[in-house]
């Protein structure tokens, strides 16, 4: 009963505007998004006059019956999918070997992890309707510098600076973190080259440990990457894939089990963490220039913190997502985060000061 997508314009000081961008999930992932923004907005200040758009009307809401019927049609005469169920069952028999054992080794993994239960901190409490946001700005090369520093990926390096902030947060709770290691839900794209500049939502995601309890950011990054890089050879994305797209074909009973695959997601998890790749030049929208882009990521069951973060045009912008009563003190997982990241830019090039807070102008 309510829009699946929303646009809000408003004014900001100094004769600025801002724009949100509300999109239900089932419509895009961070990916796509990216793209529609990109469709959105202008690659100039002054971009040439496009031809007038014809005059829309909407189509009658379509029933039940009618869903049912175009979502059968679709499946079985769109020659896209006629070419992708044709290249499947052509493919040689290697590759389906292969395949099936990435998949299997990929269902292991998840189910392995899914039996894990999260561990219990302050976070851990069932959400509520409203919720607080946070911003924190950071710049690409800085994070870069840490990645090239520690021999790391740019999204194992992010990974490190949130949990030095989630570290700080729970400190200033007063909580015992010693050996404490929660686990973050990371959305992962399975979205090929192919299927750039598509909608829908084409994303898996992975179990990372983020080891809070550890007080040598140092030592966190070093921790993070070889947890990720294990990840990754379990194919634990790749199991979690296909518990979700099972439920679009399995009777019932097998619904059933991938239902409770999905549940046990949020029991699994402390905090999601996802990172999406923006673009790195300027965007504009009727000749204003596109300063700053902040995602927001939404939260589910008893993890009551999400952190998104947008790269684009040379900066790393972090959405801090909580729910209103459980994270009170966003601010202080705000602060956290820019202190993580001094901490990891000082391990990383020695003999440094403590340096300003990180902003844009």
């Amino acid at each position: 009963q309510r829009p699946l997508c929303e646009l809000w314009v408003f004014e900001l000081p100094e004769g600025r505007l801002g724009m949100i961008q509300k999109t239900h999930h089932c419509l895009i992932d961070g990916i796509s998004g990216v793209d529609i923004g990109t469709v959105l907005l202008d690659l100039t200040a002054d971009p040439p006059p496009n031809d007038p758009a014809p005059e829309w009307h909407p189509a009658a809401v379509p029933s039940s019956e009618r869903l049912l019927v175009d979502a059968l049609v679709g499946r079985y005469t769109k020659p896209a999918e006629i070419y992708r169920t044709w290249r499947a069952a052509t493919r040689p028999q290697r590759e389906l070997a292969r395949r099936a054992l990435e998949i299997g080794q990929g269902v292991f993994s998840f189910s392995r992890a899914a039996l894990e239960r999260a561990p219990i901190t302050s976070l851990t409490k069932p959400i509520g309707p409203h919720r607080r946001f946070e911003v924190v700005r950071m710049r690409l090369e800085d994070v870069k510098l840490l990645k090239n520093r520690f021999g790391c990926t740019v999204n194992d390096a992010v990974l490190a600076i949130v949990t030095g902030g989630i570290r700080k947060l729970l400190l200033a709770r007063g909580e015992y973190l010693d050996g404490l290691v929660l686990k973050a839900m990371v959305p992962v794209s399975v979205r090929d080259p192919s299927q750039r500049m598509t909608y829908g939502n084409m994303v898996s995601m992975m179990n990372a440990d983020l080891p809070v309890g550890e007080p040598d950011p140092a030592r966190r990054v070093a921790f993070v990457k070889e947890r990720m890089a294990g990840l990754k050879e379990s194919k634990q994305a790749v199991g979690a894939d296909f518990w979700v797209k099972l439920s679009e074909y399995a009777p019932p009973t097998i619904l059933a089990l991938a239902g409770r695959a999905t549940v046990a997601l949020q029991r699994m998890v402390n905090v999601i963490v996802t990172n999406v790749p923006g673009p790195q030049f300027p965007l504009y929208l009727k000749g204003g220039q596109l300063l700053e882009a902040f995602p927001c990521v939404p939260i589910a069951g008893t993890a009551s913190l999400g952190i998104a973060i947008l790269s684009y045009n040379g900066h790393l912008n972090f959405g801090l997502c909580g729910d209103w009563d459980i994270v009170a003190d966003l601010e202080v997982l705000a602060r956290g985060i820019e202190e993580s990241m001094r901490e990891l830019r000082n391990a990383a090039t020695p003999g440094n000061v403590a340096a300003e807070r990180l902003s844009i102008p």
